[in-house]
């Protein structure tokens, strides 16, 4: 007989969001692993989400699937300032630290320690959790794995764990009180960082993205805490016009105050000073959001090579990044900080070139995948003249892939699959114990 799983997250379909692309990939594997499935969400509103819309083609019973209201303070915010709150790239606690706009920090200081405790989605648990609990009791699962962020989505879990007893574990993507972009005042941080082991001690079991975050959410609760990585699902290679030219693509999110674009741009400017390339032997590609102020950065004898697409759907992101001949991952500093762009990255067995400063966890996935860590200007400069001569000469660059598989959201669902199973038996005999 199938074991069934509720899902319980703010981010699902349609919203194309990093968020979503984990909640998709967990319920298509666990049902291809013999799980029923069934998901609480929130509906799709511009008051929920106001970004695209996208459809992966997820085969799940509608009946399945509740959703309830929900509504986010930081989408509000945004379409009430006419998208002109978006940040900038800026993170969080950069911001907040920004001796620009003082006026404005503060305003940002007041709505992050009062309007968006416990986070922005608060109001989901309010407006929510009665429709997921009747949900929950009709559906009947054997478990329940509750996603953050929002961590509101372990709020409604542990209210429905507290009607129905029934077991859940909780899901990081990200930390909620010791997420590393969050600024908070000390007594707001330990009000938060109490609320989140109150909630996490009836949880059975965390799981969360990296060995970093596994670390820092070990000190919140006595459960178990492993590791489910983002990982990357396999996509149908769209047809593309193959570039004459070098094809380097960067796709999602900059944030200029923690990632740096510069020692490729900078070194590019420096080969074509010195002609050692033309400028019309290689193109960069950017789309995502804030990808103007990388524009505003670019050396003006490479101007022409550069494309700057800003934000677009995720079936123009696919063939965007099937296009490329080298894919740009710019790290984000921070111990256990995996961003969900380096699966999608991986997944195409192309050419990774990382720049950034050394973080453990992240260098040894990007050379298991033997993807280019460049450090350094000749680094840089010998890898992008190597590459063109061989886009020159050859119409590709070449490249062995290796140890892929290792990092797909099925291998990864694989192990979420047995750590549920297990949770599951233990609990059997936990019950036949009292009896």
């Amino acid at each position: 007989m199938n074991k069934r799983v509720l899902i319980i997250s703010y981010w699902f379909e349609p919203f194309q969001a990093v968020g979503t692309n984990r909640i998709v990939g967990f319920a298509k594997y666990l049902q291809e692993m013999g799980w029923e499935v069934g998901v609480v969400t929130v509906k799709d509103s511009l008051l929920a989400y106001d970004g695209l819309r996208y459809n992966s083609g997820l085969e799940i019973n509608s009946l399945n699937i509740c959703r309830t209201a929900g509504f986010s303070l930081s989408t509000f915010l945004r379409k009430l300032s006419f998208g002109k709150l978006k940040g900038g790239g800026q993170t969080r606690k950069e911001f907040a630290k920004s001796k620009k706009f003082s006026l404005k920090r503060k305003l940002f200081e007041f709505y992050e320690n009062n309007f968006v405790y416990p986070d922005e989605c608060w109001p989901w648990f309010w407006l929510g959790r009665n429709k997921a609990l009747k949900f929950t009791k009709k559906f009947s699962p054997d478990i329940i794995l509750s996603c953050a962020m929002p961590g509101t989505a372990h709020r409604i879990s542990a209210y429905i764990n507290n009607k129905t007893q029934i077991p859940w574990c909780a899901d990081y993507r990200d930390l909620w009180s010791l997420n590393h972009d969050r600024v908070l005042k000390p007594k707001i941080k330990s009000k938060l960082i109490e609320l989140e082991k109150k909630l996490l001690t009836t949880c059975s079991l965390a799981t969360t993205v990296s060995q970093g975050l596994r670390n820092n959410l070990s000190k919140l609760t006595s459960s178990p805490v492993e590791v489910i990585m983002n990982g990357y699902d396999d996509v149908v290679c769209p047809y593309y016009q193959v570039s004459k030219n070098l094809k380097i693509v960067y796709t999602g999110t900059y944030y200029h105050e923690k990632q740096n674009v510069l020692p490729l741009l900078d070194n590019l400017k420096e080969l074509v000073e010195k002609k050692i390339m033309n400028s019309d032997s290689f193109e960069l590609v950017f789309c995502g959001n804030n990808t103007d102020f990388i524009e505003s950065l670019v050396p003006e004898n490479i101007k022409s090579s550069c494309i700057f697409l800003g934000l677009v759907s995720k079936d123009e992101v696919i063939k965007i990044q099937a296009s490329a001949d080298i894919l740009l991952f710019l790290k984000y500093p921070g111990s256990g900080i995996l961003t969900g762009k380096i699966f999608e990255y991986i997944s195409w067995k192309k050419p990774i070139l990382a720049l950034g400063e050394p973080e453990k966890e992240i260098d040894t996935i990007l050379k298991s995948v033997n993807a280019d860590i460049c450090e350094g200007e000749q680094a840089i400069q010998d890898k992008l003249i190597q590459w063109t001569e061989e886009k020159l000469l050859e119409g590709n660059v070449n490249f062995t892939s290796k140890n892929t598989e290792s990092y797909s959201i099925k291998k990864q669902v694989e192990t979420l699959h047995y750590l549920l199973i297990n949770k599951l038996e233990e609990r059997r005999k936990f019950k036949n114990t009292c009896k």
